[in-house]
């Protein structure tokens, strides 16, 4: 048999600050098939955690801290029932807690934040942990986060090997303009974390240039040899420029004397 495709994993939170003893996610695995059973990994370790499914291609996992074990990424997959071959592996899932027991981190966006920022361009991110009391052998996991309302999206993870981490969001659209902000967990047991940065707030601009604007595009000295379809279209001038799709065709015809 063929493995089949993978499923979607997805968090209902990414960050939590709670005593240790209650943090709770809930993970949901969905398949793009019907009547399969699921199975939730760590690395290639099966995890053995309640599960309820809700529907026949779907179910949700239950985690508390002490099941994420090392905090490497996760991972489920689904089978058919009674069939031997898994499913490719969904893309993996960190998750993040801290108890922020730690000092908060220094935030930081280069180019400055202050500016607006061209569509199609890049920004940089600088979370900076302090170097006092700093620590553990094992180091340290930063990770940025969207900050939206009351919601806290993680977005990356890095694990450098000092106590700085430098982020990228690449090619900014306008749905990049955001509040976001950075945190720190230690990686050796209890796994205690920072509380979250200051917070950085990107604005992203589009600009948009239409040629000809609000101008009648003419032919002069109409002859025999202009007919043809006719087409137009637009530039967008960014960092690099961009054709739009041409217009739908118009046909020109003339006549000879």
């Amino acid at each position: 048999m063929t493995t089949p495709p993978p499923p979607v994993l997805t968090s209902s939170d990414s960050f939590t600050v709670e005593p240790p003893e209650t943090v709770r996610w809930i993970l949901l695995c969905v398949a793009p098939l019907n009547d399969v059973e699921f199975q939730l990994r760590q690395g290639k370790r099966e995890m053995k955690v309640p599960m309820v499914s809700t529907s026949a291609e779907q179910v949700s996992f239950y985690l508390k801290l002490s099941d994420l074990g090392d905090q490497s990424p996760l991972t489920c997959r689904y089978r058919l029932s009674r069939m031997s071959v898994w499913s490719e592996d969904s893309e993996p899932l960190e998750l993040m807690w801290s108890d922020e027991t730690l000092p908060a981190p220094v935030f930081t966006a280069e180019p400055s934040a202050h500016q607006s920022f061209e569509s199609g361009s890049t920004v940089q991110f600088r979370c900076t942990a302090p170097s006092i009391g700093l620590r553990s052998e094992a180091g340290l996991r930063f990770g940025l986060h969207l900050e939206d309302l009351d919601e806290r999206t993680l977005l990356q993870t890095l694990k450098p090997s000092g106590n700085e981490a430098l982020f990228q969001l690449q090619n900014l659209s306008v749905t990049d303009s955001a509040t976001y902000s950075c945190i720190y967990t230690d990686l050796a047991p209890p796994f205690s974390g920072s509380a979250p940065s200051n917070f950085v707030i990107l604005m992203v601009n589009v600009i948009l240039r239409v040629l000809s604007t609000h101008r009648d595009l003419g032919l002069h000295f109409v002859g025999p040899q202009h007919t043809g379809n006719y087409t137009c279209r637009y530039t967008f001038w960014g960092p690099k420029p961009v054709d739009s799709e041409p217009s739908n065709p118009v046909e020109l015809l003339v006549e000879g004397n």
